[in-house]
């Protein structure tokens, strides 16, 4: 930074200021802000999406913690947490322990019945769950 040049961090003006990779960067702030994205109809399908996501990356923890070290990848993270959302989709009464919709039996069975090759031998311990 050269002497005399002043930063600018914040939101001020629809102007948006931070520091990026030794960089200050200004841009043009944008008009979305949490609120909306919480409240807003337009953004339903987003807020449905997020808590499947939050449901599933729990479970596909626990099953990556199954694998071996020298196996884990972090896109077989990224994989089994895709596995725990298509079986959310699937059958959206099953739900992660804790939530009120939640059945182990149900969400057992699912696990077993499921033809990816991810959950072949994998044994999920739900009693941590609960």
């Amino acid at each position: 930074m050269n002497k005399g040049d002043i930063p600018f961090i914040g939101t001020r003006d629809g102007i948006c200021g931070y520091w990026w990779h030794g960089f200050n960067i200004i841009r043009k702030s944008t008009p979305l802000t949490g609120t909306r994205v919480k409240k807003d109809p337009a953004f339903k399908g987003f807020r449905k999406s997020s808590n499947r996501m939050k449901e599933a990356s729990p479970i596909a923890a626990a099953l990556y913690n199954q694998i071996p070290g020298e196996q884990k990848k972090y896109s077989l993270y990224r994989l089994l947490t895709g596995e725990a959302l298509k079986m959310f989709k699937d059958n959206p009464t099953v739900r992660y322990p804790g939530s009120t919709s939640f059945r182990t039996e149900s969400y057992r069975s699912m696990i077993k019945s499921r033809s990816s090759p991810i959950f072949t031998g994998l044994n999920v311990d739900l009693v941590a769950y609960e």
